[in-house]
C-alpha cells in the first residue's frame, strides 16, 4: 500500500504551477509514472 496523498502533500509546494507555457500533468498521475518507471525498469518511453 502506498500513501499516494501522503507523497502529494510533500511534493506538490515545489512542483511547477504551468503559469507560462504547456500546463503540466496533475502531481498524481507524474508521481505513480515515476514510481512504475522505477520497481518495473521502464524508460520514458516505455511510458
Amino acid at each position: 500500500m502506498v500513501p499516494w496523498q501522503k507523497l502529494i502533500a510533500l511534493i506538490e509546494p515545489h512542483y511547477p504551477k504551468g503559469k507560462t507555457g504547456r500546463p503540466p500533468f496533475p502531481v498524481a498521475t507524474m508521481l505513480r509514472i515515476h514510481f512504475m518507471q522505477q520497481w518495473f525498469s521502464l524508460s520514458d518511453p516505455a511510458m
